[in-house]
């Protein structure tokens, strides 16, 4: 693919090879008709003696064409045509605060899981993680610890992991409370209880250290047939959440 750009201000593209001498003169996409073309088509239009027909063929485009730049030259009223243009009313696309978005998502899963570090929030929020590293480092270094600082017992330098499964089992039945209160219900599956708890990353990785939270997850994972039984039953209102 080839752009093509003439001092008349014409701008064009179109692919190759070409395989006949003829084909360097085929024109393909028209990005640009340039300033030539626009004051010919500026003129044609005052003369008042020319159907919209007759000009595009002058100028090699078609009627809607000379109907769209005749507007944008302010000459609506000099053209005399059944073409209707439909007005740009669609609002513009508002530019996305990729900075604001992504660091409330990043302290959002902090303040639902304060033990949350670096590798749990590119685990758990992988774009938001990537977009903060390449555009906004500072940020991230000085509000995400590179490591979470988990109570460690004495003359211990291993994580406590009794501790971190206690923190992680009441978030866990927090998070299978709120699912329990939707209104359209859900599936409890590890990766929604993971989600929403923020403890995504330890149950996929080390759930086998933390025994509590195991057995919680395990009375809470649903089958396809206990999650269809649970959604007939909040349907027609007799569902027993005990």
């Amino acid at each position: 693919m080839g752009t093509f750009t003439c001092s008349c201000g014409f701008v064009f593209s179109r692919r190759g090879p070409d395989i006949n001498p003829e084909d360097k003169y085929k024109v393909g996409i028209i990005k640009q008709y340039g300033h030539e073309w626009e004051e010919k088509l500026k003129e044609l239009i005052l003369r008042q003696d020319m159907s919209l027909r007759a000009i595009s063929r002058i100028l090699k485009c078609d009627s809607k064409t000379i109907v769209k730049y005749g507007r944008k030259m302010g000459l609506e009223n000099y053209i005399s045509s059944s073409v209707i243009l439909p007005l740009n009313t669609c609002p513009k696309r508002v530019k996305r605060d990729y900075k604001k978005e992504f660091e409330a998502n990043v302290m959002q899963l902090i303040r639902c899981n304060p033990t949350c570090d670096k590798k749990i929030i590119k685990t758990q929020l992988p774009k938001e993680f990537s977009w903060l590293v390449k555009y906004d480092l500072d940020w991230l270094n000085k509000n995400v610890p590179v490591q979470c600082n988990y109570s460690r017992e004495k003359g211990n330098s291993k994580v406590n992991w009794h501790e971190v499964d206690v923190q992680t089992l009441s978030v866990l039945q927090k998070a299978y409370s709120e699912i329990m209160a939707y209104e359209y219900p859900q599936r409890v599956t590890k990766t929604l209880l993971g989600r929403i708890s923020g403890r995504l990353y330890y149950l996929k990785n080390k759930i086998n250290l933390l025994p509590q939270s195991q057995a919680f997850m395990n009375k809470a994972f649903e089958t396809t047939e206990q999650y269809k039984k649970r959604t007939c039953k909040t349907i027609i209102g007799g569902y027993d959440y005990n």
